[in-house]
């Protein structure tokens, strides 16, 4: 789940936004993810750092913080939707914990 996650980061675009280390892209004025899953909140700290917040996040990025600069990824008909993002989540809660290594500094 998380090596598809990974590559669905990629797919999804988040890469041309998102830097990780170890990984190509990134923009200097986006958040960087490569510790994501050490962090105790998402969205600038307006949710507990959860798998199901997380997917809340991914899902509807609008509906929990107007105004910010994540697109919605997905249509609500998407059949792919929730199996993707379940997979986001597993991949983005993966980094810097345990034997990622990409949790190296």
């Amino acid at each position: 789940l998380v090596a598809e996650g990974a590559q669905l980061f990629r797919q999804k675009g988040c890469a041309a936004c998102h830097a990780v280390r170890g990984e190509a892209g990134g923009a200097l004025d986006k958040p960087d993810l490569t510790n994501f899953g050490l962090r105790t909140t998402v969205a600038a700290g307006v949710l507990e750092n959860t798998p199901e917040n997380l997917a809340r996040w991914l899902r509807d990025p609008q509906e929990v913080k107007p105004g910010n600069y994540m697109p919605t990824l997905w249509s609500e008909d998407d059949p792919e939707r929730e199996a993707e993002i379940e997979a986001l989540v597993a991949y983005l809660l993966s980094l810097g914990r345990g034997g990622s290594p990409l949790a190296q500094n």
